[in-house]
């Protein structure tokens, strides 16, 4: 997975300054609080699409809403293959990430299966949002309920088919400084790699994780929430020694989308009320509902040869 924190370690973020809106604010509140300015959301987007290694297609965005890419192989290709991705960032009713992918590849004629990952096709999404939030009460502290539902799915995967989802969700406590305090109130995450062997054909897959724990939280104190999805899929041909891939489609779906309430217990509850970055919304519950079926996801502009590689490498770890 070493590939992908690498990337999420270079994301920048993008502070939005701006007025904050408080969310439900109750009349039990003798002052109302702002988050200072500089607390705003941030977000990125990555959609990206190859075929054979020699054409793609990208779409970048630091905005919320969707981007998507898709690459057909140009005319005349040995290994004529298609990718397509389309991912989303919505913030209202409630933050969430959702994306998904497809690939197809056909294989090339036996006297082209000489290079390992000449042929192939790769698709790519990769979402990220980081807010904030703070309570207003009349104690120092109070319990709150965190909720987040994350899932990924993917087909069952050809020879030379390779699938990978990661999911992070992380809610961490910042200093007056505005600077993080360790450890993270809350870490969850998943991860998995498929790889599709050269004669035998992957079973579909799924994972992910359920957050449904009550964590005692500061009032007055800034919260930071990160919200992140990945996603890729590809089928390439194995070439050298090894049968060429056989060819066939592949894809993967993924959603993370977490909301925050008074825990139950607390007396008083409409004594307390939350604050979040400006446009971040709080009011929908999680559910187990599926992607659209036509949400597609996607893999980074590495070539064929490269991403196999790579994720052969730490297929072992990552299982692990």
């Amino acid at each position: 997975m070493g590939i992908f924190m690498e990337a999420i370690r270079l994301r920048p973020w993008l502070l939005c300054a701006g007025a904050i809106v408080g969310v439900s604010m109750a009349a039990g509140v003798a002052n109302a609080i702002t988050l200072p300015p500089g607390y705003g959301y941030s977000a990125s987007q990555s959609a990206q699409t190859s075929a054979d290694g020699i054409a793609g297609n990208h779409q970048d965005s630091t905005a919320v809403g969707p981007v998507s890419a898709s690459t057909t192989s140009p005319a005349g290709t040995i290994g004529p293959g298609t990718a397509s991705t389309s991912g989303s960032i919505g913030l209202l009713p409630s933050p969430h990430i959702s994306g998904g992918g497809s690939v197809s590849f056909t294989t090339p004629p036996a006297a082209y299966n000489t290079r390992d990952g000449q042929y192939g096709s790769n698709s790519y999404y990769s979402g990220n949002l980081n807010y904030y939030f703070e309570i207003a009460g009349p104690t120092n502290s109070v319990a709150v309920n965190a909720k987040a539902l994350a899932s990924y799915s993917t087909s069952a995967l050809p020879s030379g088919g390779v699938a990978t989802g990661v999911i992070n969700f992380n809610v961490t406590q910042l200093d007056n400084l505005g600077d993080p305090v360790s450890p993270d109130i809350i870490r969850d995450s998943t991860g998995s790699i498929a790889v599709g062997s050269y004669h035998t054909p992957t079973a579909a897959q799924s994972g992910g994780f359920t957050e449904n724990g009550t964590y005692n939280l500061l009032t007055n104190t800034i919260y930071q929430v990160a919200l992140q999805v990945i996603a890729q899929v590809s089928i390439v041909n194995t070439g050298d020694s090894d049968p060429s891939a056989t060819g066939g489609t592949a894809s993967i779906l993924a959603s993370l989308d977490p909301t925050f309430n008074i825990a139950g217990g607390v007396a008083n509850p409409g004594d307390y009320s939350f604050v979040f970055s400006d446009g971040i919304g709080n009011s929908a519950p999680v559910s187990a509902t599926p992607l659209p079926a036509g949400l597609l996801f996607s893999i980074t502009g590495f070539s064929a040869l490269g991403l196999v590689r790579i994720l052969r490498k730490n297929a072992a770890a990552l299982a692990a």
